[in-house]
């Protein structure tokens, strides 16, 4: 009889960090909510169990196909990017959150026009 091979912990954390720094993870698409007339929304992945085992991220993609302009803040930082309308911004490197606000003072950004998705990019052989 084979029984099955039983890991501690350590070599579980070990396996789990070797097979991210070597596979990364698959693009995982984060759902938008609308945003109102200059509403912010914070996006953290600490509670979602599909996107918590790879944190940090080190990817992410965001596509506006609203009529509203927007602006998106890494990691809770003081700077912000700008977001034009009908196009793409992308961003490398590592984060855990990610905040969204609607430029437009009188207009929705609709979320179902927002396109997201972030990724755990390998990092090496």
């Amino acid at each position: 009889m084979i029984y099955p091979r039983v890991y501690s912990e350590s070599e579980r954390q070990r396996m789990r960090s070797k097979r991210l720094y070597t596979e990364g993870s698959e693009l995982l698409t984060v759902t938008i909510s609308n945003l109102a007339a200059s509403a912010q929304k914070l996006y953290g992945f600490s509670t979602d169990a599909t996107i918590r085992k790879y944190l940090p991220l080190n990817y992410i993609r965001i596509f506006n196909d609203s009529s509203c302009n927007l602006k998106v803040y890494v990691n809770n930082s003081s700077t912000s990017e700008p977001i034009l309308k009908n196009t793409i911004w992308t961003y490398e490197g590592n984060f855990n959150t990610f905040l969204l606000e609607n430029m437009d003072t009188e207009n929705e950004a609709t979320g179902t026009d927002i396109y997201c998705t972030v990724q755990r990019k390998p990092l090496g052989g």
